[in-house]
């Protein structure tokens, strides 16, 4: 399979190098946002969830210095049914992050990127149709006004891709799809035998597929007016392919020729966008970065919450041990 696999790849445009040309970011005003959440319960069974949204904004390209704006807040959530807790706390960091994005669509023009840490669409939440509802709204308000709003998932495990060659080039080379448990495990392979066999070193980017009707929550988010399209893409040599996912308004019926040049273009953007050895575009990295709660911070903070007499000094400590099953 490896001596055959990068020619056809190549050949079915399946696999294709990115080349930025002339391209520049100037006057590109790029966004990224991300959300960050670190539970921590407390010795009353109460589970406390510091939470935090941020949202990177530069005006110019990577000309001027990026502005950050940054929410947070402290949730409190009764450990009783722990899969119901996992989504409330999701819905509430999620939504944290939806209400960044109608702060972009309130200010938004043709020259922006919105990127956002993680799939477009979030598989737990498809079932509240409110969340999904404004969430859409303020992706089509972004996307009307032909800005971009585009997802950076940086550990996929879904089949989006290898369904997808499976029934384009049918049983001749099926062990392809049959032979790798998810798209990153098969592109992790296919670039690095391309690159290997071709002496690339350019970005490459892989075919890209529809991916509405692919889950229940894709489904959920065409019925709210916002069609999803996907891709692969590996900045160099050696670096963990991320998908990219990209929006569009729901029934547009593009021609293959559009949805191909949207394509080239997120994938010069997302080439433009990332230095060497980070593997993803700046804004998201920096997005991470500012919204991330770190474990020690979570915990005391959670302590500082606590104080007030529900235990005597010193006995928090030896209460959660109990609690966690140490000795």
């Amino acid at each position: 399979m490896a001596e055959s696999i990068s020619p056809m790849l190549v050949e079915q445009g399946l696999i294709q190098v990115v080349s930025v040309g002339c391209d520049n970011i100037d006057g590109t005003r790029l966004v990224g946002i991300d959300g960050s959440s670190y539970p921590v319960e407390g010795i009353t069974g109460v589970l406390y969830v510091p939470m935090s949204a941020a949202c990177v904004v530069f005006d110019n390209g990577f000309k001027t210095s990026p502005k950050v704006q940054v929410g947070a807040s402290i949730a409190e959530l009764h450990v009783s049914d722990v899969m119901s807790v996992g989504r409330e706390v999701s819905m509430r960091m999620l939504t944290m992050e939806t209400e960044l994005l109608w702060d972009i669509a309130q200010d938004v023009d043709r020259r922006t990127v919105v990127f956002l840490d993680g799939p477009i669409v979030d598989p737990p939440m498809e079932s509240n149709s409110d969340y999904v509802s404004r969430r859409c709204d303020a992706i089509r308000t972004i996307i009307g006004n032909g800005a971009l709003v585009l997802g950076v998932v940086k550990s996929p495990r879904d089949r989006f891709l290898l369904n997808h060659i499976k029934s384009r080039i049918g049983d001749r080379h099926s062990a392809i799809s049959s032979s790798f448990s998810s798209d990153l495990h098969f592109l992790a392979y296919a670039f690095t035998k391309t690159r290997k066999q071709y002496g690339y070193s350019e970005p490459l980017a892989s075919l890209h597929v529809p991916i509405t009707s692919e889950t229940t929550a894709s489904l959920a988010y065409g019925r709210a007016g916002v069609d999803i399209w996907s891709f692969y893409f590996q900045f160099s040599k050696g670096v963990r392919p991320v998908r990219i996912d990209w929006c569009r308004e729901a029934g547009s019926s593009p021609e293959e020729a559009t949805v191909l040049a949207e394509r080239n273009r997120i994938a010069r953007l997302a080439s433009l966008t990332t230095y060497p050895g980070m593997g993803y575009p700046l804004p998201v990295h920096l997005a991470h970065q500012k919204c991330s709660i770190r474990q020690g911070c979570a915990e005391v903070l959670v302590d500082e919450i606590m104080t007030g007499g529900r235990a005597a000094p010193g006995d928090e400590s030896v209460i959660v041990e109990i609690l966690k099953g140490r000795e």
